[in-house]
């Protein structure tokens, strides 16, 4: 088929389509056996695993993939893989039956020192999803510096997304509506939540941001705190139904797009699929 479009994804939103996103890449090579310091370098070491767990999430019906871009940084090696990994996410869409598109992740304290890196991408169509995220931003001052980074690469669709925790505010206090309205008046196209403590408490940040802002809301929880098991593996105590559960209820309270942080699998993306209205 072909990458999601910036026209295509403006037109689904519009047209009141909610979309899907997927899961988290990174805890899904960790569950596959690497260590979370060698997930980053699974671009250049293992992109047939990489590119394996992004079409699952598009198998299990997701509408954009994540670029497994977020990982540790390892020193000169970052820009290769951080490249790596964007290309491998767009040859998975390209090569999807569905038009799927790809969010170019990135951590929000990389953002504004890795513009050299982003305009390689941008000049390569093989590799440049066109629509940045950043994500898993603690502070206001850390969100606004990244935005204004990421704006200066004029990409198709900038998102940023904050952790809240379980009091509902980010790490530095920042409200919800604060941190969105903040983030729409710096140029940003969407704003959300991801990561979290649990997937209920994102219900009501994302009715607070609904009310502050009138760019849509993109919402991915994580799958709960883990807890180590009896054999001493890590257990992400949410499963994917009720995952869904909560997802169903993200959505009323004003979610545009939905998917999942850590801990969350293609089973997760599932589960979504298949009881919400989805309809891309």
């Amino acid at each position: 088929m072909t990458l999601l479009s910036s026209v295509r994804f403006w037109e689904h939103l519009r047209s009141g389509v909610v979309l899907l996103s997927d899961g988290a890449v990174g805890s899904e090579l960790i569950r596959r056996g690497l260590a979370p310091e060698d997930v980053l370098a699974a671009n250049s070491g293992l992109p047939s695993l990489v590119q394996d767990i992004h079409d699952g999430y598009i198998g299990s019906g997701a509408d954009i993939i994540t670029s497994n871009t977020f990982g540790l940084r390892n020193g000169k090696a970052w820009a290769s893989e951080f490249r790596a990994g964007a290309a491998i996410a767009v040859q998975s869409a390209r090569t999807s039956i569905r038009e799927i598109g790809v969010w170019l992740s990135m951590p929000a304290a990389v953002a504004s020192r890795e513009s050299e890196t982003i305009e390689f991408l941008q000049q390569s169509a093989a590799a440049w999803p066109g629509m940045i995220l950043v994500e898993t931003c603690i502070s206001l001052r850390e969100a606004q510096t990244a935005l204004e980074s990421a704006a200066l690469l004029r990409p198709d669709v900038i998102a940023v997304t904050a952790h809240f925790r379980s009091d509902g505010n980010m790490p530095d206090g920042t409200t919800p509506e604060e941190f969105a309205r903040t983030m729409e008046r710096g140029g940003a196209h969407i704003v959300g939540a991801n990561c979290g403590d649990t997937p209920e408490h994102f219900i009501e940040i994302t009715s607070r941001m609904k009310y502050a802002v009138r760019i849509p809301l993109l919402i991915q929880p994580s799958a709960g705190l883990p807890e180590r098991d009896a054999s001493g593996q890590w257990r992400y105590p949410v499963d994917a139904d009720r995952f869904s559960v909560v997802a169903a209820h993200l959505v009323e309270a004003g979610a545009n797009i939905i998917g999942g942080c850590c801990g969350t699998f293609r089973e997760h993306i599932r589960a979504l699929r298949q009881s919400l209205p989805f309809q891309v």
